[in-house]
């Protein structure tokens, strides 16, 4: 079986990402700077490390994930263009900031759209 050539598919989302998106900065927080190790959901005092900019579009959308046995949920998801020198950014952001009105989210988690190993767009699960 003959295997689809999805180079079209890509030229067409990031068509589309590109007119109807708007640039979002990706934050990583380094674990070693938290303030007190034994509660790391407390933060830091160091501001988070600006790590790129992406361009993408927000989606409404519910979603839900157990992440170590534990149920997230969230109502946003942001589908980000692809390319190769943002995948390993995508893959270790923590924080998303939107450039239209300045809202803050949480990445909760960042996956590829890439059927038959060809990345299409990225898809992360935003909480705020």
């Amino acid at each position: 079986m003959a295997s689809h050539d999805y180079s079209k598919n890509v030229a067409t989302a990031t068509r589309m990402i590109a007119k109807y998106g708007r640039d979002f900065t990706l934050y990583t927080v380094d674990p070693s700077s938290v303030d007190d190790p034994s509660m790391p959901w407390r933060g830091t005092a160091t501001p988070p490390t600006s790590s790129g900019t992406v361009v993408g579009v927000v989606i409404e959308q519910d979603w839900e994930d157990i992440v170590d046995g534990l149920v997230q949920r969230g109502k946003k998801v942001a589908i980000v263009q692809f390319s190769d020198s943002v995948k390993d950014v995508i893959e270790k952001c923590q924080f998303l900031l939107d450039s239209l009105d300045s809202s803050r989210y949480s990445v909760s988690s960042a996956s590829p759209l890439a059927p038959g190993g060809t990345i299409v767009f990225w898809q992360l699960k935003l909480r705020q």
